[in-house]
């Protein structure tokens, strides 16, 4: 491995672990998460992108802060079955 290629993935390593935490301070979760906490399919999620959930982007990821997600589901008419922290 050159040394250019240990560096850009040392990088990439770095930004990893810098997004990683910002997700965490900002208190954002992935899909999985999300599935667990409002008990939905992730292909519910996905669908609902379409629709205009509220969601992050960061690095070619999707996050999604929980209590927008609850508003947005009541805004729509939507029950939650259940937030699970």
């Amino acid at each position: 491995m050159s040394l250019l290629e240990l560096l850009d993935k040392r990088s990439h390593r770095e930004i990893a672990k810098r997004q990683a935490k910002t997700v965490a301070d900002l208190g954002l979760v992935d899909v999985r998460t999300l599935t667990k906490a409002i008990q939905r399919s992730p292909s519910w999620i996905y669908h609902e992108v379409a629709k205009g959930i509220p969601l992050v982007r960061l690095g070619g990821r999707i996050y999604f802060d929980p209590a927008d997600v609850l508003a947005w589901m009541k805004s729509r008419g939507r029950k939650q079955r259940a937030l699970v922290k």
